[in-house]
């Protein structure tokens, strides 16, 4: 597994939210193939009035060269290295020209070349901002570069090198790009994971030591995760998944997952020694009695990850299938080398009895024994049913949002630098509108560029809209070309000159392709209209799309055109919208199965039900909890849902178990079975949440807000659930005594007194 976990890659491909027969997934992927990727750019702009000095400019011409040069570079395009659309000598065709076709040695050339660029009016809004001193560079990746293992590599030596050159010159740079995000994300996804594997290692290892005081069982227990960590990198990798932002808590998981079964599997060993002072006896009983129950236990926290695969997300389902996988392998090494390791320790004595006890825990559980064993069981349930009333407020003030970097905080420099395209630029995240003309050639006709121009004016109704761009502004430029690049002539043709002007586009050659085509296919049937936007809220862009389709549809009537939205936002809202769906559906299906199997074990519905009111309560009080504070809901904040009932009710279970198995000692009296579950097992429920608590709480120290959320969350959903567990569980069982014996059970009860007398 060691071997086969070193060939784990980190993955950059954030658009396999969605199956791939969604209908939004596939008008997006035809775009890709029509259009091609338009995620391979690094745009870096700066607001420097110094810019076009001499020296400035000359070293920005040779840097821009020298950054051509770079392997994974296609191109670079900037106010020192931009084209020209001219009319050829002949006439026939337009051609591209270098617009500074060697290194300028005055400042009058600089000057020129100043003006030259802003008069070509295609590239306001692209290389320069009109009425500001503000440039813009725009490096385009190569598809090679960007797809292999190296990427990030590449992405990261490129970012470098414009830092160099920024800082060599004194010009601030602000970048942006999803190339760049996915680099900033990458390199911080991998810096985490060693940050949490250390964090949760360090923490769960000190609180065993602390509650424990024996250094060989942190040792042995920490050997034991350590083993499942190397594991879970090997599953990944031989499942050909690669570690995404959600995959790589993976690691960490494990770790903070596999303390509590280790202290679950010690705290009946000392337990079982204690009673008959016979070590093998001891740990045979460990396997024997506890055995079933941290099965279940671990089983059910495996489900609240398994329900993951339900979503049809690829990223979801990789992660729940390698989290429930290594969750049960965990279990098995578990059950198997804790025994093993103990059978060639020598026995505990009385010191370990004496490090190993905590009088303030014994103290405490006894007073929780004395409040749920007293007739105050009202106040308990007087106070949930208040907490839960706030709670259920506070659902409804829950709100659904998600932006695509919405996990970055506001002060990371991607954030800041966001905010600046934002505001310069109206945003940077594409969003496209596809039209299909249904009749070859239609979509360079006049009638189809008038209908864009009325399509413009749809764009500038909303403030998240930047300048469209499409074959409208390749035309106009065309036109502004035909008549030697008079900015003047910045327009659509007119009936005089239209018919030479699309001749000569068409026949147009770029430096690879068609001049058109980055706006029309090669049928010039279907156009595609490219608006950068804000990057919004997921509600917002579905807002939007409601409210600007009707308008789209009633300039390109339906009879004679088909009209899609598409782009990164509406695949990002479309993808938040699903999960919602499928993610509730996957919590009532692990309810479902979990409620299932404590049905199977213990033989009760009853005992269902009971089960599962101090675990519900805990997802009740988190969910209000997130509509009182503004925690939205969105893909990192759902998560916490089925992975935290999961979890919380292996209380229940460990409890329960021991519970059924005290009922049986005890001759069915309730009230002394409580009280001896609630002494035998309070303590390590205590021990292994606040280890589950605290291992949790260290995502919190995460850049990403999804991990951030989702680790407060989680934390606060298990303290919760520790408290519901050893409080309500045993006040219910308490309360409903006489209805939760069977008759059967009853019958047993009295045939075993009457034999007693």
């Amino acid at each position: 597994m060691a071997y086969e976990g070193r060939k784990c890659e980190i993955s950059y491909n954030f658009n396999n939210l969605l199956p791939e027969d969604d209908s939004t997934a596939i008008v997006f992927q035809n775009f890709k193939k029509t259009y091609g990727a338009n995620d391979n750019v690094i745009i870096v702009a700066t607001d420097d009035k110094d810019l076009f000095t001499l020296q400035k400019f000359q070293a920005l011409y040779k840097f821009n060269h020298s950054l051509n040069a770079e392997i994974a570079v296609d191109s670079v395009f900037s106010a020192s290295n931009f084209y020209m659309l001219r009319r050829d000598t002949s006439g026939t065709k337009f051609i591209f020209k270098k617009a500074v076709p060697q290194l300028p040695q005055s400042l009058a050339e600089v000057d020129s070349i100043k003006t030259l660029l802003y008069n070509e009016k295609f590239y306001d809004g692209l290389l320069w901002k009109s009425g500001s001193s503000i440039s813009v560079t725009a490096v385009s990746l190569n598809p090679d570069s960007l797809d292999t293992p190296r990427r990030n590599d590449f992405i990261l030596h490129v970012v470098h090198q414009i830092e160099v050159f920024a800082k060599a010159n004194n010009i601030k740079y602000r970048y942006s790009g999803l190339p760049y995000v996915r680099g900033m994300i990458g390199a911080q996804v991998e810096k985490e994971i060693n940050i949490f594997l250390l964090l949760s290692a360090l923490i769960t290892a000190g609180i065993l030591f602390f509650f424990v005081r024996s250094l060989k069982a942190v040792i042995l227990s920490m050997l034991i995760v350590a083993v499942a960590v190397v594991v879970s990198f090997g599953t990944i990798a031989l499942f050909g998944y690669k570690l995404t932002l959600l995959s790589s808590l993976i690691p960490a998981l494990i770790v903070v997952l596999g303390i509590p079964n280790c202290i679950f599997m010690l705290e009946k060993y000392f337990e079982e020694y204690k009673n008959h002072g016979d070590k093998m006896k001891g740990i045979h009983n460990v396997i024997s009695k506890i055995g079933t129950a941290i099965f279940m236990i671990n089983f059910t926290t495996a489900i609240g990850f398994a329900t993951f695969a339900l979503t049809k997300c690829a990223i979801l389902v990789e992660f729940g299938i390698i989290a429930a996988l290594n969750i049960m392998v965990l279990y098995l090494l578990c059950i198997l080398i804790v025994p093993i390791a103990y059978s060639y320790m020598a026995e505990p004595t009385e010191k370990d009895f004496r490090r190993h006890e905590k009088k303030w825990l014994k103290t405490l559980i006894n007073k929780v024994n004395f409040i749920v064993a007293a007739k105050r069981r009202w106040l308990i349930y007087t106070i949930t049913l208040i907490i839960t009333g706030i709670s259920l407020y506070g659902i409804s003030l829950i709100e659904t949002k998600g932006r695509i970097v919405d996990e970055i905080p506001e002060d990371n420099p991607i954030k800041v630098d966001l905010h600046f395209f934002e505001q310069n630029f109206s945003g940077i995240v594409p969003f496209e509108v596809v039209i299909d003309t249904k009749k070859k050639g239609r979509a360079v006709n006049e009638k189809t560029l008038k209908k864009i121009e009325e399509l413009y004016l749809v764009f500038k109704q909303y403030p998240e809209f930047s300048k469209p761009v499409s074959i409208v502004d390749a035309i106009k430029y065309a036109r502004q070309a035909y008549y030697n690049g008079n900015p003047d002539e910045y327009g659509l043709p007119d009936d005089y000159d239209k018919g030479f002007i699309l001749t000569m586009a068409a026949a147009s050659t770029g430096k690879k392709q068609n001049m058109l085509n980055r706006f029309v296919d090669k049928d010039r049937q279907i156009l595609r209209v490219s608006v950068p936007m804000h990057d919004v809220a997921s509600l917002r862009v579905n807002e939007i799309k409601a409210d600007i389709l009707p308008k789209i549809n009633k300039i390109f009537e339906k009879k004679n055109y088909t009209v899609n939205v598409t782009g990164p936002s509406i695949m990002y809202a479309r993808a938040t919208e699903l999960l919602i769906e499928n993610l509730f559906s996957s919590i009532l299906f692990a309810i479902a199965v979990i409620a299932a199997f404590i049905a199977y074990t213990f033989k009760s519905f009853k005992m269902v039900i009971i089960a599962l009111i101090p675990n519900i309560i805990p997802l009740l009080i988190t969910a209000g909890v997130m509509g009182y504070f503004g925690i939205p809901l969105k893909i990192s904040t759902l998560l916490t849902f089925s992975i935290a009932f999961g979890i919380t009710v292996d209380n229940t279970i460990h409890f329960l178990d021991r519970y059924k198995h005290e009922l049986e000692l005890n001759h069915y009296n309730i009230n002394i079975a409580v009280t001896k579950t609630l002494n035998a097992t309070g303590i390590s429920i205590f021990y292994t949440s606040l280890v589950l608590f605290f291992g949790f709480f260290i995502f919190t120290s995460s850049n990403f807000g999804g991990t951030v959320a989702l680790g407060f969350l989680i934390s606060l959903t298990l303290l919760t659930g520790m408290l519901c567990n050893i409080i309500i569980l045993p006040a219910t069982l308490l309360t409903l005594e006489k209805s939760i014996i069977s008759k059967a059970e009853k019958e047993k009860w009295k045939a075993e007194n009457l034999q007693g007398k």
